[in-house]
């Protein structure tokens, strides 16, 4: 009987999968599901397109949050999943300003071109880099 009590809870665990969450990526795994939303990304020549560019951004942000990356990278993912929310935001802002008619919107643009954001995933894309991780640039040419 207490046999047969183990062997249940036993496959009860597996069966939730034991409570570990979900499993890291390997470097391989991340490099193509990370590249793959990276990718996605506009490249630095297309068209600034409000409500769409800031959109997309944010989106690969989400996208990025939602993966486990391996351990030893974590630092430089969040990192990466921050800089592109920050982006995302910069750019929103000269897209609303853009909308608006804003005397503001070259201002806008000018934050967008210096965005701390957008530096922030850089240089996590750098340090991904150096730890032989091989992904596209933010915003990829054209």
């Amino acid at each position: 009987m207490r046999v047969a009590l183990a062997l249940l809870l036993g496959l009860a665990v597996v069966g939730c999968g034991g409570g570990d969450g979900p499993r890291p990526l390997t470097k391989a795994a991340y490099e193509q599901r990370a590249g793959a939303i990276l990718r996605e990304l506009p490249g630095r020549d297309d068209p600034f397109t409000p409500g769409t560019l800031d959109d997309e951004t944010q989106a690969a942000a989400d996208a990025l949050a939602a993966l486990e990356p391996p351990p030893e990278i974590r630092d430089q993912h969040l990192l990466l999943v921050d800089g592109l929310a920050g982006l995302a935001e910069d750019l929103r802002a000269a897209a609303t300003a853009m909308n608006e008619g804003s005397a503001e919107f070259q201002a806008a643009l000018e934050r967008v071109a210096a965005s701390p954001g957008g530096e922030q995933a850089e240089e996590a894309l750098r340090r991904l880099n150096a730890r032989g991780y091989r992904l596209p640039p933010v915003f990829g040419a054209g």
